[in-house]
């Protein structure tokens, strides 16, 4: 996972670093002054045609020093903006490695455009102070 972005609402006050390693994945530590609305990792898809696709999903492993939640989303380009897909589970990680698998079943997504000038998936990460592994992700379309 080299192509990510990491961005926070802009009302946040927060400092968030990240080192990259082969084998051992992606580590974030945020550390949280005031809290925002939002903080995602953004993983950019490209345009991703969903036409002959059943289900779009994805694998992650990750740990955390302390136990945090958070959610993940497909995002769509539209001519005028966007529009969001969450995954129906929330990931949680903890003091051990934990594997999550989600998908979404693309024919129940009314709203998900089949095809898109831009995706992009995105883990919206706590907005307090955290830290965090993720030593696999994967995403998959079928």
């Amino acid at each position: 996972m080299t192509n990510f972005q990491l961005h926070c609402d802009p009302k946040s006050r927060s400092v968030t670093r990240y080192t990259l390693r082969p084998k051992e994945g992606l580590h974030l530590q945020s550390e949280t002054q005031t809290p925002g609305q939002w903080r995602g990792l953004h993983v950019a898809l490209g345009p991703l045609n969903l036409d002959q696709a059943a289900l779009i999903g994805f694998h992650l492993k990750n740990r955390a020093p302390s136990a945090i939640s958070y959610r993940a989303c497909l995002r769509s380009g539209l001519d005028d903006g966007f529009v969001d897909h969450f995954f129906d589970l929330d990931i949680v990680a903890y003091n051990a490695p934990v594997a999550h698998t989600d998908l979404l079943r693309i024919e129940e997504q009314r709203r998900l455009p089949r095809q898109a000038p831009w995706r992009e998936f995105i883990l919206f990460l706590p907005t307090q102070s955290f830290e965090l592994q993720l030593s696999d992700l994967r995403l998959f379309a079928a």
